[in-house]
């Protein structure tokens, strides 16, 4: 019975990690449209800029601010954005057996040596502290989304009122 429930809890971990390993894959997607959303904006407002000449900003002080935000609210989101897709590094203190840059700050013969010395319960562990990292790094990943794309809805709304106002 006892190796019952250390296999439920197994398949259970893995489940898990396969769930959080899609969501990170569909926030990095998510992040990718995001920026060629941002794409168009910035070519709108970098054409609008462009078709202005140079006394007109002047003249038009308040299409000149609603731009500026714009290309402001785009940088952001550009940002947010990139920290989506920008590698996450483990957020434990223990080393991981099933973390690549932990196992890559290994020598070859050490980390087999490591991985052969794992007791059988010891696995549960090792795959839950892989499932407690995974979930870290989404969270963060998901809030910079989260922050990407009100910017960018930010952006569209500013970008719409300069092509129509300016």
């Amino acid at each position: 019975m006892e190796n019952y429930k250390k296999d439920n809890r197994f398949d259970l971990l893995k489940f898990i990690s396969s769930q959080v390993s899609d969501q990170l894959r569909q926030a990095d997607t998510k992040a990718v449209s995001i920026f060629g959303v941002l794409g168009i904006l910035t070519g709108l407002l970098v054409n609008k800029i462009n078709s202005l000449k140079f006394s007109e900003w002047f003249e038009r002080p308040i299409s000149m601010i609603l731009i500026f935000i714009s290309l402001f609210l785009v940088i952001l989101s550009f940002k947010f954005a990139l920290r989506v897709l920008y590698p996450r590094k483990s957020v434990s203190d223990k080393k991981s057996l099933s973390f690549f840059g932990d196992i890559s700050s290994l020598k070859k013969e050490e980390y087999i040596s490591l991985v052969s010395e794992v007791e059988e319960g010891e696995s549960i562990n090792i795959l839950s502290l892989n499932v407690w990292n995974l979930s870290s790094v989404a969270s963060k990943k998901y809030n910079a989304l989260k922050t990407a794309f009100m910017l960018g809805i930010f952006s569209l709304i500013f970008t719409i009122i300069v092509l129509v106002v300016a």
